[in-house]
């Protein structure tokens, strides 16, 4: 047996826990960022799209949210899209009375 008692010290702040939280997502996102780069790049997806374009597509398709393919960029979405991204549907009709 140890001599030693064991530690009184709680196990860390609020703060701590949301830094470490937020850093945890930044970083996810990074490695999510490199990693469709570098696909869409070996690929050879310039062809079709810029790469610089394509990749925040991916990112956000892979955090769930939604994309519309259209020829040209309009300012009202159809069906009250990007509302929270993938999860705008889950506002109800709240999120059209905020709005």
């Amino acid at each position: 047996m140890s001599s030693v008692p064991p530690s009184t010290r709680p196990p860390g702040s609020p703060w701590r826990h949301a830094l470490e939280g937020a850093l945890s997502v930044a970083t996810a996102v990074t490695a999510m960022t490199l990693a469709a780069w570098a696909a869409l790049t070996v690929l050879g997806a310039g062809a079709i799209a810029p790469v610089s374009r394509l990749v925040p597509t991916m990112v956000s398709m892979a955090g769930g949210g939604g994309v519309m393919v259209e020829s040209s960029p309009s300012a009202d979405p159809a069906d009250g899209g990007g509302l929270g991204g993938g999860l705008g549907g889950l506002l109800g009709d709240w999120a059209a009375v905020a709005a």
